[in-house]
């Protein structure tokens, strides 16, 4: 196929906005990218199919997994073959198997000081906590760099998970990502520390889609949803991201809101964006803000966002029974996630009822939408409307 790069540029200008698609600092991004993956011979790629996959795909390179919540494959195959792949009949699309990473906490940005639950306190958690609104029972899947499931404040609370980067049962995170997401969600207190999560009766799922180094792939985000469905979780919490939109990650999504899913993500910490999964409508979308409810001058500014948390210098746990503090929207997602878990905990709802209930019982805080949406996630003003 020639011109392949420009075919696969004009793919994603089709599902981004007019904004991005007339950004020259994106599309220069884009033309970057696809030179430097297509440089190999062979190439992952993801096929989306119609109701019946043509079994005549097999002739074309290894199929290594096909997925559920998306009518897709991942199939590894030969650069001159796309365009033959491309005219069989059962075909409805090719993507590149696209990278995703951690969005990266940021170093250095703020000192909020004080005292190292500012953050519950911005978001009322100890009104929820008073109530014993703790999420309990209720399953929480953190797709991420996995969870440190001895740690001794979450070990009580992590009940099982998947490693989709390695592709085996063991979701230890060899990173520190994950670990700190899962405790802003659902830590409880322990010898070591009186630090508590939003919600601290939750059941944490580890579905590590990333590596030590925070790298990884669209196919083990899809594989850790279709996942989540097939094991009946609740809420999935996302601080991590890609700037390149993918049809099968779309579907996936979609198919599991449909299903009854809460779907939480990072904005992102590049300021403009795009970011995904979280520009995506059936996820929420998280800002980050300090102590002082501005917005972090890391977060993504667009339309797309639609709640904002603490994000600067939040204290939590990270693997080896330690503490850190760190800040980014990674940090502020998980916030949305907990309190979400709490919520549905104390009331049957579906989740476009726990989203909405979110979203109108905000503070408001008097900044543009595109920093904060509709504003500042308050689980005690939740709570109290139920």
């Amino acid at each position: 196929m020639e011109h392949i790069g420009e075919f696969f540029t004009e793919e994603v200008n089709k599902v981004i906005s007019e904004s991005y698609r007339e950004n020259e600092t994106y599309q220069k991004l884009l033309e970057d990218y696809f030179r430097e993956e297509l440089k190999s011979e062979r190439l992952r790629v993801i096929i989306g199919f119609k109701e019946i996959l043509d079994s005549e795909i097999e002739k074309y390179g290894d199929i290594l997994k096909k997925f559920k919540t998306t009518d897709s494959i991942i199939m590894e195959t030969k650069k001159d073959l796309l365009e033959a792949i491309l005219k069989l009949s059962s075909v409805r699309f090719i993507e590149l198997d696209h990278p995703v990473g951690l969005i990266r906490p940021m170093e250095g940005e703020g000192k909020n000081g004080g005292s190292k639950d500012w953050n519950m306190q911005l978001i009322g958690a100890p009104h929820a906590w008073d109530m014993n609104a703790e999420g309990r029972g209720i399953k929480l899947g953190i797709i991420d760099t996995g969870i440190d499931y001895n740690h001794p404040c979450l070990k009580d609370n992590v009940k099982g998970g998947y490693n989709f980067d390695n592709d085996t049962k063991d979701p230890f995170d060899d990173n520190g990502h994950g670990t700190h997401c899962a405790g802003i969600a659902a830590a409880y207190p322990s010898s070591a520390e009186n630090l508590r999560g939003v919600a601290t009766g939750a059941d944490l799922y580890a579905l590590k889609v990333l590596s030590a180094s925070g790298g990884g792939r669209t196919s083990s985000i899809v594989a850790a949803i279709d996942w989540a469905v097939t094991n009946g979780l609740q809420v999935l919490s996302m601080s991590l991201g890609s700037r390149f939109p993918a049809t099968a990650m779309h579907e996936a999504l979609t198919a599991a809101h449909e299903r009854g899913l809460i779907l939480v993500a990072a904005s992102g910490n590049e300021v403009i964006g795009p970011s995904f999964p979280a520009f995506y409508s059936a996820t929420v979308s998280v800002g980050a803000v300090d102590k002082n409810k501005n917005p972090a001058s890391f977060t993504n500014r667009d339309p797309r966002v639609n709640i904002a948390a603490p994000g600067v210098s939040v204290y939590s746990t990270i693997p080896g029974g330690k503490f850190a503090a760190y800040s980014g929207t990674s940090m502020a997602c998980p916030h949305v996630s907990g309190v979400f878990t709490a919520i549905i905990g104390e009331r049957n709802m579906t989740n476009t009822e726990a989203e909405n209930l979110l979203y109108d019982t905000t503070e408001d805080i008097k900044r543009h939408s595109w920093e904060v949406g509709r504003g500042l996630v308050r689980i005690d003003n939740a709570l109290k409307r139920l």
